[in-house]
């Protein structure tokens, strides 16, 4: 289970949208 994987990734994107 990666749920913890998706939910940094996710927060990350959302944290700096800019970087992606």
């Amino acid at each position: 289970m990666g749920s913890l994987r998706d939910r940094r990734l996710l927060l990350t994107l959302l944290d700096e949208p800019d970087e992606f």
